[in-house]
């Protein structure tokens, strides 16, 4: 039973990923989620029935036990949370606006490159300048998170610089030639060789993100539903690895990887088991006297759970922050297991919260699609493209390692952000004359991205 659930929320990402290929390329929404399905919903439960265990041990000795009942309601969960989420969002999205068709107006002008490359430039120096401590410090683990939730600031514009340098990335790795997709890889790698200085995980994600470019400029080339699945499945294991490979390396750690695997497991030792903790214990709790159901009132102070503590200063704790502090020994600021989307679903609600919750949320990605993928204004779809398929699709996966307020306060920070940066962006009407109808009849009969304009 354990398998044929496991199994069946593979093929059904497969399958929704697969039915919207037409309209994203298979790097979309529906993909995304369901990686981030598989990797946190599905790997702990799936790994302690093919090890034939029960027990996972967090750090700081907190643990839960997952017997086989509990293995399949939280594949249970997750099957409903990916098919409400994923369901949600093809009923929302524009389907006369398509990759395919879109793609090809798209292009790269030298304004907007110099305003990106300007932006990310920007935000580095910054970081260089005033927080060379704070960067070198990074290395060690345990200070780089503390230090990111002691000086907010810090924390803000590295987070802001990694989302720029995304969109960026993909911006060059897409619609530019020539000299642009090397300089894009630059971009990439040095990303990448943050991930590796600093143990942040983020950045290499973003950084895969903005790699997509590559396959987004080829898209119509690749179909097979063979390739997905092995990309996929080969993706959830290789990114256990990678986590595990990061864990041992950091913190002092003197075990090799094979010693933590063999002892502690891939999923059950790295990031998945912190928010399947609130997970296991939700579920536990639900249909007795000891959860009470909030119907919704989370969601709705979600919205604005963005808004600083300075403006609001009896804003309510976010629910991660809540298990935290009533599940962890010695809390400190800063620390704790992370939380899961789904049982804020739960905490709402039971199952039927869990349905409201993601279709909500696959409706709310739904919109933010069809407004990135818009034609009216030719000489950003670009710019859009960019954004939706890096920053979105970021929020988008971190939205299963957070309550619903978390996303919302992502997704408002970058709002601003990328806001400021398409102002900057803003052509005039001469260049929208030379990059624009100029450029997209060029594209069209040629049939080839156009490049940085000279």
């Amino acid at each position: 039973m354990i398998i044929a659930l496991s199994a069946l929320v593979f093929l059904s990402v497969v399958v929704m990923t697969a039915r919207l290929r037409t309209y994203d390329s298979f790097v979309s929404p529906p993909m995304i989620f369901g990686f981030a399905t598989l990797y946190y919903l599905v790997g702990v439960p799936l790994e302690l029935h093919l090890r034939g265990w029960t027990e996972v041990v967090l750090q700081g000795g907190q643990g839960y036990v997952m017997d086989d009942g509990m293995k399949i309601r939280v594949l249970l969960v997750a099957l409903i949370s990916y098919l409400s989420f994923s369901l949600a969002y093809s009923a929302t999205i524009d389907k006369s606006h398509k990759i395919g068709e879109i793609y090809p107006s798209a292009f790269a002008d030298r304004r907007t490159v110099w305003v990106l490359l300007g932006s990310f430039a920007f935000l580095v120096g910054i970081l260089v300048l005033r927080y060379s401590s704070n960067l070198i410090a990074a290395s060690d683990y345990e200070a780089n998170v503390a230090q990111g939730y002691e000086n907010s600031t810090y924390a803000l514009l590295l987070r802001f610089a990694i989302v720029v340098g995304g969109a960026v990335a993909f911006y060059l790795l897409a619609f530019g030639i020539g000299i642009s997709r090397p300089i894009g890889l630059v971009v990439v790698a040095l990303m990448i060789g943050w991930s590796v200085w600093s143990n942040d995980k983020d950045s290499m994600l973003v950084g895969a993100l903005a790699l997509s470019g590559l396959y987004v400029r080829h898209s119509e080339r690749f179909k097979s539903r063979l390739a997905l699945m092995l990309a996929l499945g080969g993706g959830v294991v290789g990114s256990a690895v990678i986590v595990v490979v990061y864990s041992v390396n950091r913190g002092g750690n003197t075990r090799t990887v094979g010693q933590v695997t063999q002892s502690s497991g891939f999923f059950t030792s790295t990031e998945p088991s912190g928010p399947m903790f609130s997970l296991v214990n939700t579920l536990d709790k639900s249909g007795s006297a000891s959860l009470d159901y909030n119907y919704g009132s989370s969601f709705l102070t979600g919205l604005f759970q963005w808004v600083p503590r300075s403006v609001w200063p009896g804003r309510p704790t976010d629910l991660s922050e809540q298990f935290a502090r009533d599940n962890m020994n010695d809390w400190r600021p800063g620390q704790g297991f992370g939380y899961s989307l789904p049982a804020e679903g739960i905490q709402i609600w039971s199952y039927l919260g869990v349905v409201v919750l993601l279709a909500i949320c696959g409706y709310l990605v739904g919109k933010i699609r069809n407004i990135c993928f818009d034609p009216g204004n030719i000489s950003t779809i670009a710019l859009r493209l960019s954004v939706f398929y890096s920053a979105v699709m970021y929020v988008v996966f971190l939205s299963m390692r957070g309550p619903f307020s978390s996303s919302v306060s992502t997704s408002v920070r970058y709002l601003i952000l990328f806001a400021i940066v398409a102002a900057l962006c803003r052509t005039s009407s001469e260049n929208s004359e030379v990059f624009g109808e100029k450029g997209v009849r060029r594209r069209a009969a040629a049939k080839m991205p156009v490049g940085v304009g000279r």
